[in-house]
């Protein structure tokens, strides 16, 4: 609830090896909602992030991003980053610009990062542009990217390839009733029926069963 809060923090250990953050729900006057990554010398380190909703609410005088995805290692070590299946929305934009999904790599060693299945709502302006950047590099050093289906309220969820993924999408036509915290799919969301099955996650947040069958 500041201006310079991490919600879900791991830095302060420098080194999240191994840590996950599955089924939570992120919300408030963040700078960043998780803050998730490597920085410890030549250690290698798996991590996950799914099923989370993140809602991020800009009224301070920051630059909300709701996930910020990191490597920092100055040897080499191997950070490989899971991102499946979150859903994040932008309640209050401020008057500041918005991120969903960041990611930076600046050192010498090796970030691997997997975004699959998430949907990333930004707001828009009264012309219908958006103002909320969904999907962003700041830099990258060496590593692999792998992005797909995944749907953004901007042009970015196909910025680094991949394949299946929607482009300048509305909450009308993804959830239920959005401003009001019901994000239960449409019946005839676009993100009905879209996702692929991934075998790391099973369930959802709420624990029904994915895959869910067609139509489901």
């Amino acid at each position: 609830s500041s201006d310079t809060a991490k919600a879900i923090d791991f830095l302060p250990s420098n080194n999240a090896k191994d840590a996950r953050v599955d089924n939570c729900l992120v919300h408030g006057t963040f700078q960043y909602g998780i803050y998730i990554g490597q920085a410890a010398s030549g250690t290698t380190s798996v991590n996950y992030i799914t099923n989370n909703i993140v809602l991020v609410e800009g009224s301070l005088n920051t630059t909300p991003t709701a996930m910020y995805l990191y490597g920092a290692d100055g040897s080499s070590g191997v950070t490989t980053i899971y991102v499946y299946n979150n859903a994040i929305y932008v309640l209050n934009p401020g008057t500041l610009n918005n991120y969903g999904i960041r990611f930076i790599n600046v050192a010498s060693c090796t970030l691997d990062i997997v975004v699959e299945n998430n949907i990333v709502i930004g707001s828009v302006t009264s012309s219908g542009s958006s103002i909320t950047t969904c999907f962003q590099q700041l830099a990258f050093n060496t590593g692999s990217k792998t992005f797909n289906y995944n749907i953004s309220s901007d042009g970015t969820a196909d910025d680094f390839g991949g394949t299946n993924n929607q482009l300048n999408e509305r909450a009308k036509n993804i959830w239920q009733d959005a401003d009001n915290y019901n994000y239960n799919l449409k019946s005839n969301s676009v993100a009905r029926d879209f996702g692929k099955t991934i075998a790391a996650v099973t369930t959802d947040i709420i624990g029904v069963s994915r895959p869910q069958p067609e139509g489901g």
